[in-house]
């Protein structure tokens, strides 16, 4: 919020610029922040907005570094061509095809939050999207966005499952503990060892620390590839790894 009304960072290019500070990269994770920063003289409040992204979920933290109230702005796609069904609820807003494919949520981890619906639609390059915005007096707006198809976690039970960790969070979609993730097919970031069944035991452990993925299929690993030479024991098997060959797993 600006004197009074809220306003759009989007919409004041001229005034912001946003600065990434990437922090980690791995085909399963990647950890970034972007500084928002006013760059004309009469300036303005700075925020900075960090992303975990992941195949499963993309989690993002947004913090006014100065005291103002703030919220951050979503878009539901709600006609491409096709109308969609938007739906709301406390916490949830949502868009889904009619026929039951594709869907995508935008889910408020905030304690307390109010979800703004009453902005007009906009027309961008792929269809029409509804400005939703998520505002919380909390130190933070935090929000996970969910894409899904039909037959997979609802919503409403990703949001019930979600704890924030010491390194990290966990949900039923996946869990993040500090540079890995372990998701619902696949697992892998930069460790020497990783618990691949989520039981709290690790059972994958390398000779040293690198970067790996590990194919899962109903929560046992099928296909592994690092990015060094590697000694990968698994569950007291023992596979030797070339970088970036992936091999099979019985």
């Amino acid at each position: 919020m600006e004197r009074g009304r809220w306003v759009r960072i989007a919409d004041l290019a001229t005034n912001y610029q946003a600065v990434p500070e990437v922090k980690f990269v791995h085909p399963l994770l990647v950890k970034l922040t972007l500084h928002y920063t006013y760059v004309i003289g009469r300036g303005g409040p700075n925020f900075s907005q960090e992303f975990t992204i992941t195949p499963d979920a993309v989690v993002t933290r947004m913090l006014a570094l100065h005291k103002t109230d703030h919220g951050v702005t979503v878009p539901l796609l709600e006609n491409d061509g096709r109308e969609l069904l938007l739906t709301f609820s406390d916490k949830i807003a949502g868009t889904a095809y009619q026929y039951g494919t594709d869907e995508q949520y935008f889910i408020s981890l905030n304690n307390q939050v109010t979800i703004h619906r009453d902005a007009p639609s906009i027309q961008s390059t792929y269809g029409w999207l509804k400005p939703v915005r998520f505002e919380s007096k909390e130190k933070s707006t935090d929000i996970l966005v969910d894409p899904k198809k039909q037959g997979e976690p609802t919503a409403e039970e990703v949001l019930k499952s979600f704890e924030w960790t010491q390194d990290g969070f966990s949900s039923i979609l996946g869990q993040v503990s500090g540079s890995t993730y372990l998701g619902l097919t696949s697992g892998g970031g930069e460790s020497n060892s990783m618990d691949l069944n989520g039981d709290g035991n690790k059972n994958a452990f390398f000779d040293r620390k690198c970067q790996f993925i590990f194919q899962l299929h109903k929560g046992q690993p099928t296909a592994v590839e690092a990015n060094r030479e590697m000694i990968l024991n698994l569950n007291g098997m023992e596979y030797t790894l070339a970088p970036f060959e992936p091999i099979y797993l019985d």
